[in-house]
């Protein structure tokens, strides 16, 4: 695979939101029927907001045309308190960079980190996105030398 990997990276200044579960709503119809739907908190949905747009202009400023279907993402989380999940930050990125487009889906994201620090001066977010061609296994195992679990016969052999 010749083709050299797509990245683009970008910082998120001020605290890191976590994404907050969506709250369920109920709703009665005026022929006595009710309907439920799930409501994400305003402040989830405004820091998303946030997030993807600075990822649409650092893509754009990296001229991001990625053409794989698999994707690598490292998030550097700077808090000013010990305070959210890694998991709910991670979910709150990755839906914001669904919302910029930046992959179909997050379903796409095959290897991902979250890291967590405090920084009480300067809370932010630092992401990293980067194409992963082929198999992610076989990009984080050519790291150490060793051939991919998924793409080895047992005898050292490199099986498609």
């Amino acid at each position: 695979m010749s083709e050299r990997p797509q990245t683009f990276a970008f910082t998120v200044p001020g605290t890191p939101v976590p994404c907050a579960r969506a709250r369920v709503v109920r709703n009665i119809l005026p022929d006595g029927s009710s309907r439920t739907r799930g409501v994400t908190p305003s402040k989830t949905s405004s820091y998303e907001e946030r997030v993807a747009l600075i990822a649409r202009s650092a893509s754009a400023r990296a001229r991001w045309r990625p053409t794989a279907k698999a994707f690598l993402l490292d998030l550097m989380v700077f808090r000013a308190v010990r305070a959210g999940d890694w998991d709910n930050f991670g979910k709150g990125v990755c839906d914001a960079l669904t919302k910029a487009r930046i992959w179909p889906d997050d379903r796409y994201v095959e290897d991902a980190r979250v890291r967590l620090f405090l920084d009480r001066e300067h809370p932010r977010v630092d992401v990293v996105v980067q194409e992963l061609h082929g198999c992610a296994h076989c990009a984080l195992w050519s790291v150490c030398g060793k051939s991919c679990p998924e793409h080895d016969d047992g005898n050292g052999q490199v099986v498609e």
